[in-house]
């Protein structure tokens, strides 16, 4: 994120929420929010920044397909 000057909050936004509305699909994906379909992937982190700190060498806790998990 800082290649582009983004905080990690806003890299996280931007392949998310902000992703979503890009795609024109707003109101179906994009946020954990009732109603919306979603695949998640749980870290055990503090704040979003140590995500790009731990990519590789911390495996995540729990996975969702389809809210489904793995």
């Amino acid at each position: 994120c800082s290649v582009f000057g983004l905080t990690p909050t806003e890299a996280f936004l931007g392949v998310t929420r902000n992703a979503a509305r890009a795609l024109g699909m707003a109101n179906e994906v994009g946020q954990i929010a009732v109603g919306y379909a979603a695949d998640l992937v749980w870290w055990p982190l503090d704040q979003p920044v140590e995500l790009s700190y731990w990519l590789g060498g911390l495996p995540p806790k729990q996975g969702w397909i389809n809210g489904e998990p793995l």
